[in-house]
């Protein structure tokens, strides 16, 4: 068997990743304070993926130098250390077909992945079950060509998506001692991503929709709940269902099942405790249900609630870092791309001094 210091390295190598730098800042991407244009930024993912392939090349010499020393001490190395390149781990691993994918399922659901999640994921495994039999293959069997071929006319949004499922599925076979998959997805390289400003609500009818749903706690009305945590309190439209009031706060549990403390107006609070929470009529609904309701009031795009949430606060002071906390983003680069619709005001006035 492959000895532990060998093994470590091995995991060293396949974890070796593209880091993305950049910062998102008022529609600008910057590194180390510099702002950097398209023609700059290709230039540094460029840089990145060559500092990679050296790194790659520093373990796998030491890879090769600690199997020498193994097979001086007449210990078994497992795999061709021969066959490794700067691509990847070529490790054999066992042979024969690999677990089946309604497995795959089954250990996303014990995870605790998110409905959403798994229909994502569910999504994008028949994506790639499409390209796989119409090369005659399974996707187990996917070589990094069918994979660029496959995703090669889509957005970049779309790429990224596809591509984290198949990893997922790649790191669950890889767990199983089926590395193949696993290892042809670390030759995929996506460079860049698609940068939008988020959709939000005005001034005006941040006003309004706020109005509104007082209006409509005060008639008893469970929409006025709705519309209330996602315009007041930045959640989620599946966050609602989880809601727990608490003295001049909720408490939410949201995806991963990460739960977070987020403060609330009193009268979101009053409303929530004195409206129905569950049962028939009740507020704590799911996604479709809730969807379904405010569609019927002339609300669409409900997300844009959440973003109207961060986006006003962002304008009236709040931190960045606090608002990441507010949303539930593990990482602030989600939470930048708030930063985008901050825009200087005297802009024009300063083009115009002479």
């Amino acid at each position: 068997m492959i000895t532990e210091a060998i093994f470590r390295m091995l995991k060293k190598l396949q974890n070796q990743e593209v880091k993305d730098d950049l910062e998102i800042i008022n529609g600008e991407f910057y590194y180390n304070g510099q702002v950097m244009d398209k023609e700059a930024r290709k230039l540094f993912y460029e840089r990145k993926e060559r500092e990679l392939k050296e790194k790659r090349n520093e373990i796998i010499t030491e890879v090769k130098s600690k199997s020498e020393e193994v097979k001086n001490e007449g210990l078994e190395v497992r795999g061709n250390l021969e066959e490794y390149t700067t691509e990847g781990v070529n490790l054999k691993g066992k042979r024969g077909r690999p677990p089946k994918l309604e497995k795959f399922y089954i250990f996303l659901r014990a995870s605790e992945h998110s409905q959403n999640t798994l229909k994502t994921y569910k999504s994008a495994i028949k994506f790639w079950d499409g390209v796989a039999r119409s090369n005659n293959k399974t996707i187990y069997n996917l070589g990094i060509e069918e994979l660029e071929k496959g995703i090669m006319s889509k957005d970049i949004n779309t790429k990224r998506k596809l591509v984290s499922a198949l990893k997922q599925l790649g790191k669950w076979y890889l767990r199983s001692d089926y590395p193949k998959l696993y290892i042809e997805l670390n030759k995929l390289v996506i460079i860049g991503h698609k940068s939008r400003i988020p959709a939000t609500k005005s001034e005006k009818e941040f006003v309004e929709i706020k109005n509104h749903a007082k209006d409509l706690i005060g008639k008893g009305k469970r929409e006025g709940i709705w519309l209330g945590l996602m315009l007041m309190c930045g959640l989620r439209i599946s966050d609602i269902q989880t809601v727990e009031a608490e003295e001049e706060q909720i408490k939410v549990i949201g995806k991963r099942n990460k739960q977070r403390i987020v403060p609330a107006s009193d009268w979101i609070l009053k409303g929530l405790k004195d409206l129905k929470d569950t049962g028939r009529g009740g507020y704590k609904k799911p996604r479709g249900i809730v969807d379904r309701g405010l569609r019927r009031m002339g609300y669409t795009h409900l997300h844009s609630l959440r973003h109207t949430y961060a986006t006003i606060l962002l304008k009236r002071g709040l931190p960045l870092n606090q608002i990441q906390k507010l949303l539930g983003h593990s990482d602030i680069s989600t939470t930048t791309i708030y930063a985008q619709t901050e825009v200087p005001k005297n802009v024009a006035e300063l083009l115009e001094k002479d």
